[in-house]
């Protein structure tokens, strides 16, 4: 690409920026590579800046009274293109005369280059647009797997159009003499829209041709874009100095405090909500809140060099880990020649490229996955020689904590591993006994961590030996690797070793994790006071109790039953009915039963019910989850065969029935906690009915707004491209103003909105009343509290409390109704539900309930 769009920073700046820019230097190569300069930035900054104007130069010149004679060039071209909508032919022209300005040489393409590209984009996209309305299921077929085998648009097309060749669909594609006649027509279209942006130079010396620019003026836009998107896009580096505390709602939080825009402390758009927390701010009902987040950022942690060695070792080693991406790619079969492709079975053609496509797919997000890799080994090496480094924070719109760095406690097992405290403190009897549940805990062996505390720390000494020897040499005694969260694991087990070597007085900086069991459900049972929050262990549970494996086992019995169910279960596919979307009940219960229905398989559905996820998302999961992990190891041959078939309409047939009972179950075990959101869902419709979004104030003072707006605008994509621009569309009037609520939006989102702002509001007055007690060091993931070892007991302590204290001053379904109640018209008052009935959960329980953070 021209890298004169690329913006030269000022000297000296720092780590942010520089690598920002980096990183925005790659993306606009690769999109430059594979669909020309039209997608970069720059490109796009352009588009959409023109695009509105280009589509009224399309009608107009479309809607002209000249109508031209029949069987011209310009007749034929006309009654091709009145089948495309005008935004569509504006996009096309524009990405072509992009593409073509750009030249990839620094501008050196001809007009009749050009021309020629204009007229072949307008082609494909009438190809396009005529196999969707011929087969809209082989179009999306066609188009998902051809980008999916290629980045690059032109290779995209061409198998696209192969692929539908051999599907038997076919269209003449335009003479060179038509291709020529639309590429003029949509040059001349530029020319007059766009004469600012793009120009035809004359020949020089001896070249006859024309060459297609584009303009100083709009290389100037293009490069604003991009620079724009550098400084609004800092790589946020972890700072060596202590971050401003939050006390307005933009602060500066980079180390390069003289060029980097201010970040926002709620990472939302909506002027209602930012105004409401400024408000909230000034008067001072935010200070708890503020307290705790100004708290958890200026925790100082360092590296643990240990770990950040081995696993550079296992990744250089190819020791396989879970989490780290693999160094020798998969091996993909030589593409065989048309003859001898045709010669095979037609059985044995359709896996060979399903499985080359599979092969493709895992090593292209193996890529992905190393890059990300790479990115955080290098700044893991750039923190290794400094003493302490800190990770600035804000919140989203429900004050859930999140940092701004990319490389952050809150990452992955291999990133969150490498994080210690810079501070330490003697670790003490107590600080070793939580140590080692921690230890426990991080392994997850024999399932350890779902049994009582004595059961973990007696494993714990059971297995020191093991422990001993993955510490010594972890790269030869791999045992470790085996855990639930590897690295941790290990990290875990060489602070114990050391601990145990030197005493009482060994001094700790590892941050050892509790957390909640199921929290989202947590919250909803205590809203509504349900004894059933036994299972989520809210009350005094002699030994932990599962609530996943509770739904594994009633949704197992379910499946059971299914056994003799012959009923079909899906639906005909009456376009394609060799499509395996339909299967008896009874064969899709054999299947889940002989993988086997346990709490791995129900844990994600159980997870986010309480997030409001309905049925057809946890198909979705279990097919992410459970389908396309067992795909990969099909394809890297560590298992025979697929457990649900040989392809993804199968697996997702599975899929579905899965979820199906699974969320039966849960509706069964959780009743109460299904009450509460559908009060919350009939909450928000009420509100939406006059345009209005739900508010409330979460017990730490913060203000938020469930604000959901109908769409105004809609997205013009071009075929096989990735990117497209939005174009308005009309706006929905009721009654005389803007309807800005999608009411099923609102209604889908509110429950999982107030849970998260109640898991939230929990995090922060734990923190609060931690620092009241003394407690200084915090390392947290939303529901996840971490702390030094000797500082648990107090803290777990602690955080019950607060839980408790949080929901005896606070009916957050009366608070919800009361607020709806203000803020609806008394009119409307009759569409506001009735509070649900609750049920007799002591909350004084959560006290004594040792397993409710564990």
């Amino acid at each position: 690409m021209d890298t004169s769009v690329l913006p030269v920073l000022p000297q000296g700046s720092h780590a942010e920026l520089t690598d920002a820019l980096a990183k925005i230097t790659k993306r606009e190569e690769r999109a430059d590579d594979y669909a020309g300069f039209g997608q970069t930035i720059g490109g796009m900054a352009i588009t959409n800046t023109y695009h509105a104007r280009v589509t009224e130069g399309v009608i107009a010149r479309l809607n002209s009274a000249q109508r031209p004679r029949t069987n011209s060039l310009d007749f034929k071209l006309e009654r091709a293109l009145r089948q495309l909508a005008p935004e569509v032919i504006a996009l096309a022209v524009l990405q072509a005369g992009l593409r073509g300005a750009a030249g990839g040489t620094g501008g050196t393409t001809t007009q009749r280059d050009v021309t020629f590209a204009i007229g072949h984009v307008l082609n494909d996209e009438l190809w396009a647009h005529k196999l969707l309305q011929t087969d809209k299921k082989l179009a999306a077929r066609i188009t998902k797997q051809a980008k999916e085998a290629s980045g690059s648009v032109s290779a995209r097309k061409a198998r696209a159009k192969k692929a539908a060749e051999e599907a038997g669909f076919q269209m003449a594609e335009w003479s060179n003499s038509l291709l020529a006649h639309a590429g003029n027509w949509g040059l001349t279209l530029l020319q007059e829209t766009m004469g600012d942006v793009f120009e035809l130079s004359e020949p020089e010396g001896f070249k006859e041709e024309r060459v297609w620019r584009i303009t100083d003026s709009g290389m100037d836009l293009a490069k604003a874009a991009v620079q724009e998107a550098v400084l609004k896009s800092p790589v946020y580096q972890p700072r060596t100095e202590r971050p401003q505390d939050w006390t307005h709602f933009t602060m500066r939080v980079a180390e390069d405090d003289r060029t980097l825009d201010r970040a926002p402390l709620l990472r939302t758009f909506h002027k209602d909500v930012i105004s409401a927390a400024k408000h909230a701010i000034t008067t001072g009902k935010m200070a708890p809140a503020l307290r705790a987040l100004n708290a958890m950022q200026s925790v100082p942690f360092k590296l643990n060099t240990w770990v950040m060695d081995v696993i550079q070792q296992c990744y250089d080693k190819g020791v396989k880990v879970e989490g780290l991406p693999f160094k020798k790619k998969l091996e993909v079969p030589e593409r065989l020649s048309a003859d001898e492709f045709n010669a095979l079975p037609v059985e044995e053609r359709q896996l060979r490229a399903k499985t080359i496509r599979g092969l493709k797919r895992a090593n292209r997000a193996n890529d992905a996955d190393t890059v990300l890799f790479t990115e955080d080994m290098a700044i893991a090496a750039r923190l290794a020689p400094v003493e302490q480094f800190f990770t600035p924070m804000n919140w989203d719109w429900r004050t859930r904590t999140y940092s701004l760095t990319r490389f952050n406690f809150q990452r992955e097992d291999r990133v969150r591993s490498m994080f210690l405290f810079a501070n330490g403190k003697p670790i003490g009897e107590q600080g070793i006994w939580w140590l080692k549940a921690h230890v426990a805990n991080c392994g997850a062996f024999e399932k350890v961590d779902k049994k009582d505390f004595a059961a973990r720390i007696a494993w714990v000494d059971d297995h020191l030996t093991d422990i001993t020897n993955y510490v010594l040499d972890p790269l030869a005694h791999t045992g470790w690797t085996q855990a639930d969260s590897p690295f941790l694991f290990l990290a875990g087990c060489r602070e114990l070793i050391s601990a145990i070597e030197q005493g009482p007085t060994y001094v700790t900086h590892m941050p050892t994790s509790w957390d909640g069991a199921c929290n989202g459900l947590q919250h909803l049972c205590l809203m509504m006071r349900d004894p059933q929050g036994r299972l989520v262990n809210l009350t005094d549970n002699a030994a932990p109790l599962d609530v996943y494996q509770v739904v594994a086992d009633l949704a197992q019995e379910l499946i059971k039953a299914d056994l003799d169910n012959n009923e079909p279960f899906g639906k005909v596919d009456d376009d394609r009915p060799e499509r395996k979307t339909v299967a008896p009940i009874s064969k899709l219960a054999a299947l889940a039963l002989a993988y086997g229905v346990n709490r791995k398989l129900v844990k994600r559905n159980v997870m986010t019910f309480s997030y409001s996820s309905k049925e057809f998302g946890m198909g979705e999961q279990q097919f992410e989850d459970t389908m396309v992990p067992l795909e990969l190891k099909l394809l890297k041959k560590e298992i025979d065969r697929h457990p649900f078939g040989d392809t993804a309409d199968e697996w997702r047939l599975a899929s579905r029935y899965i979820a199906k009972r699974v969320l039966q179950a849960i509706k069964e075990i959780v009743k109460l906690p299904a009450e509460a959101m559908s009060f919350m869902q009939d909450l928000a419709k009420a509100l939406a009915h006059e345009g209005k979004p739900l508010r409330w104030t979460t017990p730490a003072g913060v203000p938020c707004i469930n604000r959901y707006h109908e769409s105004t605008t809609e997205r013009v994509e071009l075929w096989c491209y990735d990117k497209g621009v939005k174009t308005r569309t009309r706006i929905t009037v009721a009654t005389g103003y803007e309807k800005p609520i999608a009411k099923e939006k609102a209604a889908a989102g509110i429950a999982p909105n107030v849970v998260h702002s109640m898991d939230a509001s929990h995090l922060l007055l734990s923190i609060g009343a931690a620092l009241d007690a003394g407690i200084t060091d915090f390392a947290t993931v939303h529901d996840s509290f971490g702390c030094l070892a000797c500082d648990a007991g107090l803290f777990v302590e602690t955080i019950r409390e607060t839980l408790m204290r949080m929901y005896t001053e606070h009916d957050i379904l009366a608070e919800l109704l009361e607020s709806a109640r203000a803020d609806l018209t008394e009119a409307n008052h009759h569409r506001l539900p009735q509070l649900p009935d609750k049920g007799e959960l002591n909350l004084e329980e959560l006290l004594s309930a040792k397993y409710a953070f564990a």
